[in-house]
């Protein structure tokens, strides 16, 4: 019996000291690449309130998510908050915004002890369609065992951005939006 409480302390001590060397920032970025200029696309990206209808943060993917708009929902402290069971509650606000081409923001979520800074950027690739490319760069500090979630969080967070991307695609493509993409 020793011997197995040896193994499990041996094992939870090589995770903590693992995890003091797992990178202490997550980055997640994705892009796809949309048949239309960056004007038909941009101003879905740009209000607030039209995220709910092509992201995967929306009441079929959580029922219980209910959003509020304490102020303007474009342009440089266009803002939204929200509460829900499974994703939590947070916040959102553009810190940056260049029209047509680049959208800052910072998402904090304070259960979490999370803020994070992202941008979404349109750019020509030629032939008049857009590479929208949307990037996610979260601190984790420096608890090692919060370190072991940066690869899940990768993954989840990529997979959520695919699914924006390609309902962002089919928005700008058919003019209203449809959700996200499949899972």
């Amino acid at each position: 019996m020793m011997t197995l409480l040896y193994v499990l302390l041996g094992i939870g001590l090589l995770l903590v000291v693992i995890g003091f060397f797992l990178p202490g920032c997550v980055i997640v970025e994705r892009s796809v690449t949309i048949d239309q200029p960056a004007g038909k696309i941009f101003p879905w990206a740009a209000d607030l309130k039209l995220w709910p209808g092509w992201t995967v943060w929306n009441n079929s993917e959580d029922a219980t998510l209910a959003y509020t708009y304490p102020g303007p929902t474009t342009g440089i402290g266009g803002s939204m908050q929200w509460t829900a069971k499974k994703m939590g509650d947070g916040s959102l606000r553009f810190t940056e915004f260049e029209l047509g081409k680049r959208l800052v923001y910072e998402l904090r979520m304070p259960a979490h002890q999370t803020t994070v800074r992202g941008e979404i950027e349109f750019e020509s690739a030629g032939g008049g369609a857009t590479r929208v490319t949307w990037l996610d760069e979260l601190e984790l500090g420096g608890n090692p065992l919060k370190k072991w979630l940066g690869p899940l969080l990768k993954k989840m967070l990529g997979r959520a951005f695919e699914r924006n991307l390609q309902g962002l695609k089919v928005a700008a493509m058919t003019g209203h939006a449809a959700g996200p993409g499949p899972k």
